[in-house]
């Protein structure tokens, strides 16, 4: 049985009514395009402005973070921060995003989702930190305060979703493919080796360091975001009823059904 549905689902969809089709998907996936746009800009003004259940996010304050970066090759190493403040996250620039039907037999109305964007810069500050990382047998460590700028952190996202039309419209994130890069990365840490010549070395050591690690540990780094950007996606989308954002007429589209003429009696 299973073997049948695998085959079935493996199947082309077929080209019933292309000529329509074509007339319809476009306007739909802009509809469907220009509503999620628009939930990433309720998320800009959540992030600056917090509600009732989230807290404000930009800036984010954070009291403490500590990081083990075995999973980065860095053996034996950590980071640690407190009050940490970041500031910038809702800067967001889109430079690409597109909602592209991508239907099977038992998923009709999935869809693959471009995303790619950016922030201009990130700024970092913590009170204290601590840091010890080794690398290539040298340790580096220190203790002071923080102030680091990430410089054009970028996000490219690949996702399969799922349009629901049962009880609502929804979407499913089903699958997802996150990559991330950045331009340039300013440290500007005190108390670096207790030593102030060296503390500016490494400063400087760790500008060119940090995104040669992002970019050489890419696809690692990518295995860790992707699922958490399933999980916490569908988390909000849940409670996101797209019907609530469309008029009656553009639900009936979505779903395929002829929109109601109106008439004079």
């Amino acid at each position: 049985m299973l073997t049948v549905v695998g085959f079935v689902a493996a199947l082309p969809v077929e080209n019933v009514g292309v000529a329509e089709a074509e007339r319809d998907v476009a306007p739909r996936n802009t509809i469907i395009e220009n509503i999620i746009l628009d939930i990433i800009e309720n998320l800009r003004d959540l992030m600056i402005n917090g509600s009732d259940d989230i807290p404000v996010l930009d800036p984010l304050k954070l009291d403490r973070v500590y990081l083990q970066l075995d999973n980065l090759g860095l053996e034996n190493s950590h980071i640690e921060a407190t009050d940490l403040v970041v500031t910038g996250l809702s800067t967001f620039e889109i430079d690409d995003f597109s909602f592209t039907p991508a239907p099977t037999v038992l998923q009709p109305l999935r869809h693959a989702v471009v995303l790619d964007a950016y922030i201009p810069v990130i700024d970092i500050d913590a009170k204290n930190y601590d840091l010890s990382v080794i690398v290539v047998g040298f340790t580096i460590f220190g203790n002071g305060e923080a102030k680091l700028k990430v410089v054009e952190p970028r996000l490219k996202l690949n996702m399969m979703v799922n349009l629901g039309l049962i009880g609502g419209i929804s979407l499913r994130i089903l699958s997802a493919e996150a990559r991330i890069g950045l331009v340039a990365f300013e440290s500007g840490l005190t108390g670096v080796f207790n030593d102030d010549y060296l503390n500016d070395f490494i400063n400087d050591f760790l500008g060119v360091f940090i995104p040669e690690v992002v970019e050489f540990f890419e696809d690692d780094i990518s295995a860790i975001i992707s699922p958490l950007i399933v999980q916490i996606g569908n988390d909000i989308l849940d409670n996101i009823d797209i019907g609530d954002l469309l008029p009656t007429d553009e639900i009936t589209k979505l779903a395929g059904l002829p929109v109601a003429e109106n008439t004079i009696a």
